[in-house]
């Protein structure tokens, strides 16, 4: 394995708490460069913002509360701002693969890049949506509560 790839490896067991099987579906959700693949890590993004919105109706439905409630749930979890915090907290921009132009990770490239690991955690893990919501409690990302992170 490249140094790459085996410090991408350690970084995501450490902060999602997942240990991936398929390193090209790990590389796919940290490119955002464009070059390996023309649409990069979007695909995986847009599968990964639906499985964090699903993971947090389905606990927010379990509680009982009035839909409002679940509807600010998703919007606070799932917001580009929440996921960007999370990814500076935890360091991701030194494992993003950007492209030459770029200089840094901007905050939506960071959001991208937590939603399409999500996803590559879900698929990688045969879609065990379990995986995801520990992987989404390892990043403290309460699932149900109206408490600002």
């Amino acid at each position: 394995m490249s140094l790459r790839l085996d410090s991408a490896k350690a970084f995501v067991a450490d902060s999602f708490g997942y240990d991936f099987k398929d390193n090209a579906l790990l590389m796919e959700a940290l490119d955002t460069s464009g070059l390996r693949k023309r649409e990069s890590n979007q695909r995986l993004a847009l599968l990964g913002d639906k499985i964090i919105a699903f993971l947090v109706a389905d606990a927010w439905y379990a509680t009982g509360d009035p839909k409002g409630s679940g509807q600010n749930n998703i919007a606070r979890i799932g917001r580009n701002a929440t996921l960007t915090g999370i990814a500076q907290d935890i360091g991701l921009s030194q494992h993003v693969m950007l492209n030459p132009a770029q200089r840094t990770a901007s905050d939506k490239l960071l959001a991208t890049t937590m939603e399409a690991l999500f996803a590559a955690i879900y698929l990688d893990a045969d879609k065990d949506s379990d995986k995801v919501k520990f992987a989404m409690c390892r990043l403290d990302m309460d699932v149900v509560s109206d408490q600002p992170f």
